[in-house]
């Protein structure tokens, strides 16, 4: 998952080069710069040849223009990528989990009756037998009771790498790597709008 996230990336660089009609060559790559001083560098090698129009998103996306680029969702991916490919494989885990059901109960519901529904805290581990949810029904005659599960209506997990065995825990959250490439292939998607629409012409 994070080799492809960071290839995704990779992928639209030369997709923008190519579609511009401008040549490709081997340097083309969408950088990852952690210090603007070296911005220059990544225009004239990585970037060189890709339409002007779209360096200023590119630049926006680097980790320098951020007030903590060591927590960019760019560099963090960057240094995931280069961790599973070279030294580990990372683990992925789920890091949320919501899920909705309608249940069987033993007797019918009243108005004054309430479910109680508890989910996974954030960042427990899948393993055999882990308790994912647990619902429960409040009654003031403590007589209604969970018979069965109908059927689960909606479920969610969101997944990320295990971090415990690499220097990027943290008070603060992590960073969502996924939602940050789907930003970008959103963001260039105008791109390549024309070769859709020339391939609906009769």
């Amino acid at each position: 998952m994070i080799s492809n996230l960071r290839a995704t990336l990779d992928h639209l660089i030369w997709a923008l080069v190519e579609e511009s009609g401008n040549a490709t060559h081997d340097q083309l790559t969408f950088p990852c710069v952690l210090d603007r001083k070296d911005w220059p560098s990544s225009l004239g090698s990585r970037l060189r040849n890709v339409p002007p129009q779209w360096i200023p998103a590119i630049e926006q996306a680097q980790p320098f223009a951020a007030s903590q680029p060591r927590r960019h969702p760019m560099y963090v991916l960057h240094r995931l990528d280069i961790t599973t490919k070279h030294r580990l494989l990372i683990p992925i885990e789920p890091s949320t989990f919501e899920w909705e059901a309608t249940y069987s109960v033993n007797r019918p519901i009243r108005k004054d009756d309430r479910r109680i529904d508890q989910v996974a805290p954030t960042g427990v581990r899948l393993t055999d037998g882990v308790e994912l949810a647990r619902v429960r029904f409040f009654s003031k005659t403590a007589d209604l009771e969970v018979t069965g599960i109908k059927t689960v209506t909606e479920a969610a997990a969101g997944w990320g790498p295990r971090l415990d065995e690499l220097d990027l825990t943290g008070d603060d959250p992590f960073p969502d790597m996924m939602t940050f490439v789907e930003t970008l292939i959103e963001t260039f998607a105008p791109a390549f709008r024309r070769r859709e629409l020339s391939s609906l012409l009769p």
